[in-house]
């Protein structure tokens, strides 16, 4: 169940990351044949990613560093768009500062997409170089508390630079302009390093198979009979089979993301969905199992919290899935107690 949930939601944040270069490379081609309908964006972000999949991850550790100035520059575009809308006097009035609607759980999935690794855990350790628990916390806790406030800023800054019809892709709602370019370039070239880093953890429990399992029934028997040092060459012949049938399965994912990129068009909902079944499955249904059945506890109080971490995670599954719509910012507009230009709903 872990393994296919950890699937699911990784194919859809892939499919989300085709869809955020493609909607950031639109601008940047201009009229060319790449703006052509999706089709050639799509597929030029595909080609792109494909070989970086096969790349050593520790050429891809640039992107960490990376992402975090491109994201801190984001926050500086959306600034000085505040900035310069608020001095104009073009401030969108339909801002809610305060309520609570439809759009409010729509908001606790997206952000929970956001920040909801646990899928990612344990192939990074596994790369993580001179790994210990001591160090892997204080990187995580580091790394979560620069993460909080950066995307607590964004979020607010950018949603009042824009208004209450924020796009689903708020990169969409950026004017043309120099830097704006030089920033949708930007945001194209960490998704590209990280697209990696996020297939991992769909491919890890496959290089974990015995390799001996690629090999036909028997052979290991007869090729002992016929020749010296046979099983030293099966193992190597069983390694590539497995190596190979790794490769297919990293080309088939890539293939499925470009298909699933050609078909959504709103990635407010394709990440409202997938933060939905994040909240669901590894912040309650998995550590929930765990907390039952595998720590050895069980005093009457710890079963009461683990049946209701459980139970809250069920009910954020199906709310969450229920409204992913994106356009149910409008309803949170009417709903709101209070709007940007001071106005407060009866």
């Amino acid at each position: 169940v872990t393994n296919v949930s950890i699937w699911f939601s990784m194919i859809l944040t892939l499919i989300g990351y085709i869809m955020v270069i493609r909607d950031s490379g639109m601008p940047l081609v201009g009229r060319t044949w790449l703006s052509h309908g999706r089709v050639p964006l799509t597929t030029l972000a595909a080609m792109l990613v494909l070989p970086l999949c096969f790349v050593d991850q520790k050429y891809l550790s640039f992107s960490s560093i990376t992402a975090v100035l491109v994201n801190i520059n984001l926050l500086a575009v959306f600034v000085f768009l505040l900035d310069e809308r608020a001095g104009a006097h073009e401030l969108k009035g339909d801002s809610c500062i305060f309520g609570f609607a439809k759009g409010s759980l729509t908001m606790v999935s997206t952000v929970s997409n956001s920040i909801i690794i646990q899928m990612c855990v344990l192939p990074m350790y596994e790369v993580l170089e001179n790994r210990s628990p001591r160090k892997f916390i204080h990187i995580v806790m580091l790394a979560f508390g620069i993460l909080s406030v950066l995307l607590s800023l964004f979020c607010l800054v950018a949603y009042l630079a824009v208004g209450g019809n924020v796009q689903g892709n708020v990169l969409l709602d950026l004017p043309h302009t120099m830097w704006n370019s030089v920033s949708r370039a930007g945001i194209i070239v960490v998704i590209l390093a990280v697209y990696p880093i996020m297939l991992m953890p769909m491919v890890a429990p496959l290089r974990s198979i015995d390799a001996f399992f690629f090999l036909r029934p028997g052979a290991l028997d007869e090729r002992s009979v016929l020749r010296d040092g046979s099983r030293e060459q099966l193992a190597i012949l069983a390694v590539k089979r497995r190596n190979a049938f790794v490769y297919a399965v990293t080309v088939g994912i890539i293939f499925f993301s470009f298909l699933g990129a050609m078909m959504c068009d709103d990635l407010g909902t394709l990440n409202a969905v997938n933060g939905a079944i994040c909240v669901g499955v590894f912040t309650a249904l998995g550590p929930g199992l765990v907390g039952l059945f595998l720590v050895g506890r069980t005093s009457l109080q710890w079963r009461i919290g683990m049946g209701s971490l459980l139970v809250f995670g069920a009910v954020m599954l199906v709310l969450g899935l229920l409204y992913s719509d994106n356009n149910f910012h409008a309803d949170l507009s009417r709903a709101c107690l209070w709007h940007l230009g001071g106005s407060k709903n009866s």
